[in-house]
């Protein structure tokens, strides 16, 4: 790379051009008069291909034929340094160092902030032996971190995060020092998917649940694991924690030997309730109906609800229905004052989600639902914002 291009528009800068965001103009013209005077070439002579300018002045010491302009001053002299490289690599997008750490280093300093290249400085500490950032995959991220604890373990993360910022810049991409493909966050440490990686099939099913059933999901496949019922390797999907045999040992463990505080054993019987709720698609699973009025009302109006969904129970239901069960009420014997009440005991975010699923049980209003099954006069709540009507675009 010859400098004259950008020694010129050093002497009338143009505000828009994007390098003069990192270096002043001023700057890097007074650092290529230097480099001029020490290589004794004029500017349009000076053609240094990366990473030939880094190699030729490193920033350990200062070679023999620069101390004619710095004598003994390393900062000086590194800081001029810096400026011709800083330069060098935002008009190539090259590496400029000649080796993946400081040429990391200063794309981290360039693009993301100067406190970055921290944990980037401490990265070759923490991957195998001949391993370079460039090779990184998530997966082989994944178990470099699972070997690592403490500081290390969170020195790395931070330096993964570095690299995953500089994804997004077009020069850090183009200079080869990054991965292909950003990593993205780990797992956090104390989630159970960390401890248990769950097989593909098992991730694509929870992926697709809702939060509660996440949370059972990692847990029980990790229970499952440890207790040696599922191997750790085998392609196990949801319907797998399901076989009979399985979810009967799942049933039957006790996760205090397995060495767990938290969750506790009710809340690990909770989430095996889940899953089994989910299996049958929120659906009451016996075929007879309950011997409590109130909980054969809500016996019936389930099964409706399914059918009309499709044969699964949506999960935005189950709220008011637990609420209702909780209390021996019946669908019709939910009152507009029922809901005012109940929606007060509950915290903001409770409430929320409470009205939610009032408002889904005003909507099976004239869906086919029986009505004689349904809160006679709904729940009273009334929306913030009207639905908005399709509007067909016009014709262009």
């Amino acid at each position: 790379m010859t400098f004259s291009d950008l020694y010129n528009r050093c002497n009338d800068p143009d505000p828009e051009d994007e390098i003069w965001s990192f270096v002043r103009p001023f700057v890097a013209k007074t650092a290529f008069g230097v480099l001029t005077r020490i290589t004794g070439l004029p500017v349009f002579l000076l053609d240094f291909e990366p990473p030939a300018l880094a190699l030729r002045f490193p920033k350990e010491h200062i070679p023999e034929e620069a101390r004619s302009e710095f004598g003994n001053d390393i900062k000086k002299y590194r800081a001029w340094r810096k400026v011709l490289l800083d330069c060098q690599s935002l008009e190539t997008g090259q590496d400029v160092d000649g080796n993946y750490v400081d040429g990391l280093n200063r794309l981290a300093r360039l693009f993301v902030h100067a406190t970055s290249v921290n944990p980037i400085y401490y990265l070759p500490t923490l991957l195998p032996e001949g391993t370079s950032p460039c090779d990184l995959t998530r997966t082989g991220a994944l178990s470099i971190d699972a070997g690592l604890e403490g500081l290390p373990r969170a020195t790395f993360r931070r330096a993964l995060g570095v690299l995953d910022k500089l994804g997004d810049n077009d020069i850090a991409r183009r200079t080869g020092l990054l991965p292909c493909e950003k990593i993205g966050p780990l797992p956090r440490v104390f989630d159970h998917a960390y401890h248990a990686k769950l097989p593909v099939r098992l991730k694509r099913f929870r992926d697709a649940q809702e939060r509660p059933l996440r949370n059972a999901i990692d847990f029980t496949y990790r229970v499952a694991t440890m207790a040696g019922i599922l191997a750790e390797d085998s392609e196990a999907s949801f319907d797998d924690l399901l076989r009979p045999q399985t979810f009967a040992q799942l049933e039957n463990i006790d996760i205090r030997a397995l060495g767990f505080e938290r969750p506790n054993e009710k809340t690990y019987r909770v989430y095996l309730q889940r899953i089994a709720f989910r299996a049958r698609n929120g659906v009451p699973q016996s075929q007879v109906a309950p011997d409590e009025p109130w909980a054969a009302a809500w016996w019936r109006l389930s099964k409706q609800i399914a059918d009309l969904h499709g044969g699964e129970f949506p999960a935005r239901a189950t709220i008011v229905r637990k609420h209702a069960l909780a209390d021996q009420l019946a669908p019709v014997d939910l009152t507009p004052q029922w809901f005012q009440a109940k929606a007060a005991e509950l915290s903001e975010a409770q409430s929320k989600h409470f009205r939610t699923s009032a408002f889904f049980f005003d909507d099976l209003a004239g869906t086919g639902i029986d009505p004689r099954e349904l809160p006679p006069a709904g729940s009273g709540f009334i929306r913030k914002r009207a639905r908005k009507a399709r509007v067909q675009a016009p014709v262009t």
